[in-house]
């Protein structure tokens, strides 16, 4: 009995604080906008982490950083000096808003941070890898100008302005030197020394696609890694 009477003393405190504090229900109408811009904002921030994702592994191959582990230490610090640092900051800072995002549902709030926050990386890294080909249609596009505000953009990931590397086709090969040309049509001189590393080439031939690595002096490189394309 006296519980029966501390609830509805209790309720009755409630309804006077509501009523003093005159609340006003807000109307339907204003739930189903926040909501809707937080759906449409969800899935702008997801489609920019996509395309950013994808772009950043476009540029680690289009550049050939991608294949400079294949040649040891030397290699990775090459990788580490020229990833795209910015690119990849700017995305870890998507991918915390969606995880923020992500929280507000039932789904994901019950489990545990590193989870979601795994699963949400895990799921940008795969669909950013399927738009790869996206983004090669649109470098190629842009390289014909016929999508011009990208094409600075793709030039600045082009392998051409990492100094040291290049991607292109053998034009030449007499003893221990290569001459390579570029997609532009523009040549570089490679001296193959003893020490080069050729983990994925079975030979070296004119006609030849390659990605070189070493150190540039005046348009010429002397090699310290080949990666052959097959």
């Amino acid at each position: 009995m006296e519980n029966e009477n501390n609830n509805q003393d209790f309720s009755g405190q409630v309804i006077d604080e509501i009523k003093n504090a005159d609340l006003k229900m807000r109307p339907r109408w204003h739930f189903i906008l926040e909501r809707s811009l937080f759906i449409i904002g969800f899935f702008i921030i997801l489609g920019a982490s996509f395309c950013l994702a994808s772009f950043i592994l476009f540029s680690l191959r289009q550049s050939g950083l991608w294949f400079a582990p294949e040649f040891g230490l030397r290699g990775w610090q090459t990788l580490f000096h020229f990833m795209p640092w910015a690119l990849i900051v700017l995305s870890l800072l998507f991918l915390i808003i969606l995880e923020i995002l992500v929280r507000k549902f039932s789904f994901a709030y019950r489990r545990p941070l590193l989870y979601s926050l795994f699963g949400l990386l895990l799921i940008v890294i795969l669909t950013g890898h399927f738009l790869v080909p996206w983004n090669q249609r649109l470098y190629s596009a842009s390289r014909q100008n016929q999508v011009p505000f990208a094409g600075k953009i793709y030039r600045v990931f082009s392998p051409s302005q990492i100094s040291g590397l290049r991607q292109g086709m053998i034009v030449s090969f007499i003893e221990n030197v290569i001459v390579l040309e570029d997609e532009n049509g523009a040549t570089t001189t490679i001296i193959v020394g003893p020490n080069t590393r050729q983990p994925a080439c079975d030979r070296l031939d004119v006609g030849n696609a390659i990605a070189v690595f070493g150190d540039e002096d005046d348009r010429q490189i002397q090699a310290y890694g080949i990666h052959c394309f097959r």
